[in-house]
């Protein structure tokens, strides 16, 4: 583990420590922390893995699957219509974990390059309660 990766963690934890007594009974944890696809994709190449969603609070929830990217991202991002999560939504009691597949299909004119995008599970309750874990993916040429 390097010694940014050790810092993340410890201020993610600080930050964890202080605010659980804030939003107690409310939690969500996903598992793995990144998904990297090592074989480059190509237009209409289809790509399942899964995800682990947690509830990790101590009250039951609905919980829904989403894309996000950042504005400011060096890569592409997929469009949302890419992704396709088995199921979208579910309920989850405290302590229960639900496994989602994550189908990423490429478009047709997909444009190459090296792609990320966040896949997200939250709450959606107005609080806002999410966590995500990183998608990376390249999209070569289609062959001719």
């Amino acid at each position: 583990m390097s010694v940014k990766t050790l810092r993340i963690a410890l201020v993610v934890l600080a930050f964890l420590l202080i605010a659980v007594p804030v939003v107690a009974g409310i939690g969500v944890g996903i598992y793995p922390g990144r998904i990297i696809l090592d074989e480059p994709m190509r237009p209409w190449q289809t790509a399942s893995r899964t995800l682990g969603v947690v509830n990790m609070g101590d009250s039951s929830g609905v919980f829904y699957m989403s894309t996000m990217c950042f504005g400011d991202q060096v890569e592409l991002c997929p469009d949302a219509a890419w992704i396709e999560f088995v199921p979208q939504s579910f309920e989850l009691a405290p302590r229960q974990t639900q496994l989602v597949t994550v189908r990423l299909t490429i478009a047709p004119k997909a444009k190459p390059g090296s792609y990320h995008c966040l896949l997200a599970a939250g709450t959606g309750n107005g609080i806002g309660v999410a966590v995500a874990t990183r998608l990376y993916f390249e999209v070569k040429r289609k062959r001719l």
